[in-house]
């Protein structure tokens, strides 16, 4: 009995590692995320990206592409404005400039 619940636990932490990889390696990919229904592009970890339906998920490669389609940064996650990382939200979070 305790066997099986220390391995209840160890599937969980994995299972939890595993998302929180998966998660980081989108938001690392460059990819950026926008829905049809709306004007808005987000990290695809963004808790308004995890929403989105995905028969109106739209995938961009850069924070141009999003804008170039009419899309504006999230103002939660706050996605870059350009890929050069210039204007990068999460960059400057914490910061006291």
């Amino acid at each position: 009995m305790l066997r099986r619940c220390f391995v209840r636990k160890v599937n969980v932490i994995c299972l939890a590692l595993l998302i929180l990889l998966l998660a980081a390696t989108a938001a690392l990919s460059g990819e950026f995320w926008g829905s049809i229904k709306s004007d808005v592009y987000h990290y695809p970890d963004c808790r308004y990206a995890k929403k989105i339906d995905p028969r109106y998920l739209l995938k961009f490669a850069s924070p141009e592409q999003a804008r170039d389609k009419g899309y504006r940064p999230c103002k939660v996650c706050r996605p870059p404005y350009e890929s050069d990382g210039a204007e990068d939200g999460r960059s400057s979070r914490g910061s006291s400039s």
